[in-house]
């Protein structure tokens, strides 16, 4: 993960937050559409950014595609 300055970024749709940057992670947890999320990073290796649903949440990836600033 390349750490990058990201804030606040809201869901464009229903979203998966994975284990790992790739379709095959394990789902953490899902998430709605508008969910505000913390962008801390970006993967090095597909196009996921690494992020933090909630301060109690596990972070892990969602699809960038998904994000909005």
């Amino acid at each position: 993960v390349d750490v990058v300055p990201g804030g606040l970024w809201k869901l464009t749709r229903k979203a998966r937050v994975l284990t790992a940057p790739s379709r095959d992670g394990q789902m953490i947890d899902e998430y709605p559409t508008d969910t505000t999320m913390v962008v801390m990073g970006t993967a090095r290796d597909g196009p996921y950014k690494y992020v933090s649903p909630c301060n109690g949440c596990r972070r892990g990836f969602v699809d960038a595609a998904l994000l909005k600033q």
